[in-house]
């Protein structure tokens, strides 16, 4: 096929998600609202910080968390759709609609699907858990942290073992090989890059930075000759662009674990996919930080506590992660949404440039 004809293809299954998800997405918000799929406890409920609840939204108790699930449906569905358009079809145009191969989206689309239920499983303890099992901060960081390194360890073998991936590349250098480590080296990488989901605290936040990423992704593996990696990359973004009409402020419903999980797991996979994982931090730059900002945090406490005779730490960032701190300094919720935007759309080609480049 000429290279037209994979445009327009992947166009189309752009066009498929956006008006199955705005299709349904009326039906969904309807769902989650007839069945209150929201957390039962505020978060400031675990935290002494005044800065916290100075900044904290009381009503976010009130708004479901589930809306991640909004985006596996339309990914899943627009893929079936396509799938069903470029089979049983005699339409000559839908013949290269068919992005369902098991050298490129089957595993990916796999480890989506499992990764949203595992993430479902987190939220709806805080929705529906009694006790201990919705108000726990700890044991539900406990549950959720085994469940990802689980994960982990079934994607890292699948890859290891089945499909024989046992290298990294390194930029400018070439490829290294890990041997059997690069199964601790995918749990590792899978668990960092889902440690950014923290960044999931203020509305339309986490959409628009994944689509950024996703964004990237689907024009590394266009470029890369992996066209069904890249039209799923293309539906994921148009799922986030539908999500995030009705994630905006006010939000009407939250990504949640259902949605992170799905989404950075699936970031992983096509980071090993191509060949890009030392770029992560690059391409999900906002994430990373995000990530690292709250590492920061724990140490500077950590040292401070050592360092000063009165024994008392001292905090690096007034709230962390770092979005809550911008809050706490005067940032509005639209300026810090709109910067980390901005910062990941620049950081998302950054990264895809770096990727030609070495």
């Amino acid at each position: 096929m000429n290279t037209g004809y994979y445009i327009a293809s992947l166009l189309t299954s752009g066009i498929v998600a956006v008006f199955l998800g705005f299709g349904v997405a009326p039906s969904f918000r309807r769902f989650v609202y007839r069945y209150k799929l929201w957390r039962q406890f505020s978060r400031s409920a675990n935290t002494k910080n005044t800065d916290f609840h100075a900044i904290n939204n009381p009503e976010e108790v009130r708004v479901p968390r589930v809306g991640g699930a909004l985006i596996v449906f339309i990914t899943v569905f627009s893929i079936l759709i396509l799938f069903v358009l470029s089979r049983f079809t005699n339409v000559p145009a839908f013949r290269g609609l068919d992005f369902l191969s098991r050298s490129q989206t089957l595993l990916p689309l796999g480890a989506f699907i499992v990764a949203a239920i595992v993430g479902f499983i987190d939220d709806a303890l805080q929705i529906w858990g009694r006790g201990k099992w919705s108000e726990d901060p700890i044991l539900l960081r406990v549950i959720k942290s085994v469940s990802i390194i689980l994960l982990g360890l079934l994607l890292g073998l699948w890859f290891y073992i089945k499909l024989g991936v046992s290298t990294i590349h390194i930029p400018w250098y070439g490829d290294i090989s890990l041997g059997y480590l690069f199964v601790p080296f995918f749990i590792l990488v899978l668990y960092s890059v889902f440690s950014g989901s923290v960044i999931d605290g203020v509305d339309g936040l986490s959409g628009g930075v994944l689509l950024s990423t996703f964004g990237a992704y689907a024009i590394i593996t266009y470029f890369r000759h992996q066209y069904d990696l890249s039209a799923l990359a293309v539906i994921i973004v148009c799922s986030l662009l539908v999500f995030l009409w009705y994630n905006i402020m006010p939000a009407q419903f939250y990504m949640g674990e259902t949605g992170m999980l799905a989404l950075t797991t699936l970031v992983t996979i096509y980071a090993f996919f191509t060949d890009t994982v030392l770029l992560l931090p690059v391409l999900v730059f906002p994430l990373f930080f995000t990530s690292l900002s709250v590492v920061l945090q724990l140490l500077y406490k950590k040292i401070t506590k050592r360092m000063f005779k009165d024994g008392k730490s001292r905090k690096l960032f007034r709230i962390a992660p770092l979005h809550h701190h911008f809050e706490a300094i005067g940032w509005t919720r639209p300026q810090i949404v709109m910067r980390f935007w901005i910062i990941g759309f620049i950081t998302s080609i950054i990264g895809a440039i770096l990727v030609f480049v070495s």
